[in-house]
């Protein structure tokens, strides 16, 4: 996430992003998600809470985002995959270095050039990642995120859950992975992509994914990357 562009929108959305994973939004884990030292974490996130577009509960350490703040950062996550789409259906940059692009473009696109965007993708309902993308409506008042497949469940907790030699299916891949074009290239290797069907299993790091239809090169995941990818 390049948050020098634009940081207002950069800590907004990994807000967002937080919440649509299920986890926390911690100073501590924005500044992970982020590259900022603690201390400006700490400070931008103060100014976002002047500023109306944050808020945080006393005795709570977690931050949300106001109505306002959403509606703000629903639009961004709207041109983010929208840029997604453009660039690995249209141009034809490859997968792998999709989020990594559109992390740029997002700051840079207008919001008459987003709607073109999307006409000429003729409305596209997730990203290359299989993450649903709102929609313009959606965004403009500032709804709740649209919702992967009610059955998904990260591909660690399946391990625990389902018999590994029980099929399923990639759902999604999240954000956090998507910043590492190196552990896209062996997802594509191993033709771990979303929509594609895999045996999910323990292994010595943590989780392996294995395509039925592919190369049938496994994919070790440990269990921060597992806890990212969603499968149903």
């Amino acid at each position: 996430m390049d948050a020098l562009l634009n940081p207002t929108e950069a800590y907004l959305g990994a807000v967002l992003e937080c919440e649509e994973i299920g986890t926390d939004a911690l100073r501590a884990r924005l500044a992970e998600r982020i590259g900022h030292a603690p201390s400006t974490v700490t400070q931008t996130a103060n100014r976002l809470i002047r500023d109306g577009l944050l808020f945080a509960v006393p005795g709570d350490r977690r931050l949300y985002l106001t109505p306002e703040g959403r509606r703000l950062a629903l639009r961004v996550m709207r041109k983010h995959r929208l840029a997604e789409c453009l660039l690995v259906d249209t141009i034809g940059l490859d997968w792998a270095w999709a989020h990594t692009e559109a992390s740029r473009w997002e700051h840079a696109m207008g919001d008459r050039a987003t709607e073109l965007i999307a006409e000429l993708l003729h409305h596209p309902e997730r990203s290359p990642y299989g993450n649903p993308i709102p929609t313009l409506a959606e965004a403009e008042r500032g709804a709740a995120l649209p919702h992967r497949d009610p059955a998904a469940v990260n591909a660690l907790r399946r391990t625990f859950d389902a018999d590994p030699e029980t099929p399923a299916s990639i759902v999604s891949i999240g954000e956090t992975v998507q910043s590492d074009p190196a552990l896209l290239e062996r997802f594509a290797a191993a033709g771990a992509l979303p929509g594609t069907a895999v045996l999910v299993e323990r292994s010595g790091i943590g989780v392996r994914l294995t395509a039925l239809a592919g190369p049938e090169t496994p994919l070790d995941l440990d269990h921060a990357q597992a806890a990212q990818v969603f499968v149903a």
